[in-house]
């Protein structure tokens, strides 16, 4: 089994990057088929813009999540799941920027396991869902609470 620590925490403009790659890889895609497809859903995108965001070199806004999942045929909880295409297993998705100094931890390190990403995006009857618990401005705790068990 492997074992992940916080150094392998991928943000999530980590995980979109990887993600986009992997999907338009695995449709046999090349970046400009990519950034066609993006401009069809009227998205000014390039070839250039496509290698950026695989780069991790540029967010994508939330228009632009919705139509890279119909641009690339997948949907949007697994463009942010840190296990990629094959979903089998990865590192958490963590909730913060990358520091310049990578052994700093901060209060907004918050990570959330792979299994954990379907709770933000979409919710179904049986589905777990995630609660926040704060202190005034700071969050607390989090929990991912089981549907059945409530």
């Amino acid at each position: 089994m492997t074992e992940f620590t916080a150094a392998d925490d991928r943000t999530v403009k980590e995980t979109v990057a990887g993600n986009v790659r992997a999907f338009r890889q695995l449709r046999s895609m090349d970046q400009a088929d990519l950034a066609r497809r993006m401009y069809s859903l009227s998205m000014s995108w390039s070839r250039v813009t496509v290698s950026e965001v695989e780069r991790g070199e540029r967010n994508v806004t939330v228009a632009e999540l919705l139509k890279l999942a119909l641009a690339l045929g997948t949907t949007i909880e697994q463009l942010l799941d840190t296990r990629g295409p094959e979903r089998i297993r990865g590192p958490h998705l963590a909730l913060y920027d990358r520091s310049e100094d990578p052994t700093e931890r901060t209060p907004f390190h918050i990570v959330l396991p792979p299994t954990a990403v379907p709770a933000l995006v979409c919710t179904h009857p049986s589905d777990p869902y995630l609660v926040a618990e704060w202190d005034d401005h700071w969050i607390s705790h989090l929990h991912i609470v089981d549907k059945e068990q409530h």
